[in-house]
C-alpha cells in the first residue's frame, strides 16, 4: 500500500454497483475535471481534488464556486487584473457593449456617467467575470474534521472568495446557519 492509498468516503457511503471496501483508491492524476490534473492529485475513485491542496487554494484566494449541492464545490482560478481588463475591453466592442454606450450617450449623460452606466451593464452581464475559468470539482466528503472546521472558519471570516452570488446559498452538510 503506498502512502497515496485512501478510502474514497463517498465510494463507502454511496449506493452503486462498486465495490465498498478500504483502501482500493488513491490520489492521482486523470480524474478530475479536464484541466484539473494541473492543479492537483484527485481521487481516483470520485474525481475530487485533494483536501489539502483545495484548502490551499481557498487560502490563496481561488474561487469557491457556489453550487446546488451540500457535498460539493468547483475551484476556479481568480482571473489577473489584466486579464479583467482585457475582457471587459473585449465586451466594450461587442454589440452589447457598443449598444449600452449609444443609449447613454443619447440620453445625454456625461462621459463619467457613461463609463458607470457600462460598468453596470458589463457587471451584471458577466458575473462570473473575476474568473480565469480554470476549474477543479471537490466533495467535502473529503475533508476531515479540522479540515471542515477551517473551511467554516474561512468562510465565516469572509476570508474565502465565494463565486458568483457571493454566497454559498446550500451550506456544506457539515455546516449550519450561524445562531448570531
Amino acid at each position: 500500500m503506498s502512502d497515496d492509498t485512501q478510502t474514497c468516503p463517498r465510494r463507502m457511503h454511496e449506493a452503486g454497483p462498486w465495490e465498498h471496501a478500504a483502501d482500493l483508491d488513491a490520489w492521482t492524476t486523470g480524474h478530475g475535471v479536464a484541466g484539473q490534473d494541473s492543479i492537483g492529485l484527485s481521487c481516483s475513485f470520485c474525481g475530487s481534488l485533494h483536501p489539502d491542496r483545495f484548502l490551499e487554494l481557498v487560502r490563496e484566494g481561488w474561487i469557491v464556486g457556489p453550487t446546488d449541492k451540500s457535498y460539493k464545490a468547483y475551484l476556479d482560478r481568480p482571473a489577473t487584473e489584466e486579464d479583467q481588463r482585457a475582457r471587459k475591453e473585449r465586451w466594450l466592442e461587442t454589440a452589447q457593449g457598443q449598444a449600452v454606450r449609444r443609449a447613454a450617450e443619447a440620453e445625454g449623460k456625461t462621459p463619467e456617467q457613461v463609463t458607470e452606466e457600462l460598468d453596470r451593464a458589463y457587471r451584471a452581464e458577466n458575473p462570473m467575470a473575476k474568473s480565469a475559468g480554470t476549474r477543479a470539482k471537490f466533495y467535502y466528503q473529503h475533508l476531515t474534521l479540522e479540515q471542515q472546521n477551517e473551511f467554516i472558519a474561512l468562510y465565516n471570516e469572509r476570508r474565502m472568495n465565494v463565486g458568483y452570488p457571493g454566497r454559498l446559498y446550500v451550506l456544506p452538510f457539515f455546516a449550519g446557519p450561524s445562531s448570531t
